[in-house]
Parts: structure tokens; sequence; C-alpha cells
């Protein structure tokens, strides 16, 4: 924050403005029901639940609404965590119609990795890192998404994890994304996603 302690014994803190926020108690313009490579619904009508069913296949999903430079937070849980536990799920920024975008995921091993969702494909942009704060298997994490520009940045239960320059998408949707590996189902529960104006 570039603060000398030594000269400065106050320091006001600027509240990130919220733009967007679904708690998925009502699921309104967010999709549900089978989707290509697997299926979504809404659990308690408190999470927003995606299982993709189709092996070697992600599924990203978004409420059709476009942002730029956005701060993305969410509690999400992985219910079901793939074949090797290699089935991953996180939320992503600047999705395209077609699903492309930037994904923040956590596999079931516990690893993260900010990665590329391209046609289909993914391109992990950053090493696959493991972190003594990111709780692997069945379990729920805390992750936030950092889209400003061509920078992105991952945090995971409050520990900075990963940082990556990347220009190919420069806005689009914000939602949530689960890959599962071949042979297996991988599921992934949401329970909010917070959007603010990313600095």
């Amino acid at each position: 924050y570039n603060v000398d302690l030594e000269t400065t014994n106050s320091i006001s803190l600027v509240e990130p403005k919220l733009i967007f926020q679904q708690d998925f108690s009502e699921l309104g313009e967010w999709p549900w029901g089978v989707v290509d490579g697997g299926m979504i619904s809404q659990i308690n009508n408190d999470y927003y639940s995606l299982s993709v069913t189709e092996g070697d296949n992600v599924v990203t999903v978004d409420n059709g609404d476009i942002y730029k430079d956005v701060m993305i937070l969410s509690d999400a849980s992985m219910a079901r965590k793939g074949q090797n536990d290699m089935g991953i799920y996180g939320i992503a920024c600047r999705l395209q119609p077609d699903g492309s975008g930037i994904l923040f995921g956590i596999r079931g091993d516990g690893k993260t990795s900010i990665i590329k969702v391209k046609d289909g494909v993914l391109y992990p942009l950053t090493d696959w890192l493991s972190s003594e704060w990111v709780n692997s298997g069945i379990a729920s994490n805390y992750i936030e998404a950092d889209c400003v520009g061509s920078s992105f940045r991952m945090f995971v239960n409050g520990d900075f994890l990963n940082s990556v320059e990347d220009g190919e998408f420069n806005k689009g949707g914000v939602g949530v994304a689960v890959y599962s590996p071949a042979g297996s189902t991988t599921q992934a529960d949401f329970d909010y996603l917070n959007v603010y104006v990313g600095k």
C-alpha cells in the first residue's frame, strides 16, 4: 500500500463499490436445467449447483451482463471432485458467448491456477500452485478474482496465489465454471457471487 507506518498514524480504507450481487435464492436470468455437458440446479433456494457429467468438458455459466474491470467474490464448494481429484471449479470473468474467458480454478487436489478457456479447451496461464490456506477435496473455499485491464489476480481464503497478464479478452460476463476429467462427474455448489468495481 506504500504507507510509511513511522509517519502515518491513521489510514482510511475505501470499500469497493458493489455493482452486482447474486445470493442464488432466486435464479433470475441465470440458466438452470440440462445444459450442454451437464446439469444446473438450485439447492435449498440457496446454492447454485453446477454438475459436469460429460468427461473432459468445461461448462461456464453467466447471466448475460457484460463487465470490464471487476473484482469477483464467491463462496464455492466442491461436491464431487472428479477422477483422481482432477475436477476443477471456480469463478470466471470476461466470459464470451461461446463460453471462452478467464477461469480462476481450484482443483480437487487443492491446487489452483488462472486458466484461459477457449473453444472448450483449458489453457493454464499460471502453474498449478498449492497453499495451506486452500481446502482440498469435498470442501468450501472463498475465491476472489481480480480482473483489471489485462491483469488477473487470484486469492483463496484471503491468501494471494497467482497473477498473470493476458490481453485476449477485454470485457465479458462474470460467472462460475466447472471442468470434469474424462470418465467422471465433477460438481460444485456456489453460495453467492458478488461483483465490485475493479481497481
